[in-house]
């Protein structure tokens, strides 16, 4: 129901992990502004709506790992500029678009351990300059591109 959540205006972490869930109505957490921390990991989602995550501009730990996805939409995390951890591994993700964590400045724990990813494209993670921590171990990755962390500097 999307408008399950519609009350907890002030909630600012919310568990919804070791469900059965498949989907997620894009209105979802329309009104938990306040959320930082969503953990949705251990589910059996298949997609989730580009606008599934656009009014939580405070969340900063996303952990969506564990679940049956293949693909994400390159807006999905867009409004999600304080986001510092995100969690997908084990999600069967194929590709991630090159402009998918282009807001995400301030992340600084990215796992994306055990997908079916044969592919990154060297801007990827251009604007992560606060990363700390990565995995792409258990991929399908055949090459890294020589510039996939010239802007990194930090």
């Amino acid at each position: 129901d999307k408008d399950l959540f519609t009350n907890l205006i002030q909630l600012q972490q919310l568990y919804l992990s070791y469900n059965n869930l498949i989907t997620l109505d894009e209105n979802l957490f329309k009104y938990n502004i306040q959320l930082q921390e969503l953990y949705l990991h251990s589910n059996q989602l298949t997609t989730l709506d580009k606008d599934l995550f656009k009014n939580l501009t405070q969340i900063k730990y996303l952990y969506i790992s564990h679940n049956k996805l293949t693909y994400l939409d390159k807006d999905l995390f867009k409004n999600n500029v304080e986001l510092q951890i995100l969690e997908l591994s084990f999600t069967n993700l194929t590709t991630l678009d090159k402009d998918l964590f282009k807001y995400n400045i301030y992340l600084q724990y990215l796992d994306l351990y055990n997908n079916n990813l044969t592919y990154l494209d060297k801007d990827l993670f251009t604007n992560l300059t606060q990363l700390i921590y990565l995995n792409l171990s258990c991929n399908k990755l055949t090459t890294l591109d020589k510039d996939l962390f010239k802007y990194n500097t930090q």
